[in-house]
């Protein structure tokens, strides 16, 4: 879709919930949150 946006979060649970979400999207970039223990590999 060529969307350009910026989520800011500080709730643990709810950086889990972002990186399902985006889990396979690429160009996202994580800052201070390692989302790969929380997405599927597939």
């Amino acid at each position: 879709m060529g969307r350009r946006f910026i989520l800011v979060d500080n709730s643990p649970e709810a950086l889990e919930v972002m990186a399902r979400r985006f889990g396979g999207v690429e160009g996202i970039e994580w800052i201070g949150f390692d989302p790969a223990p929380h997405q599927r590999s597939e």
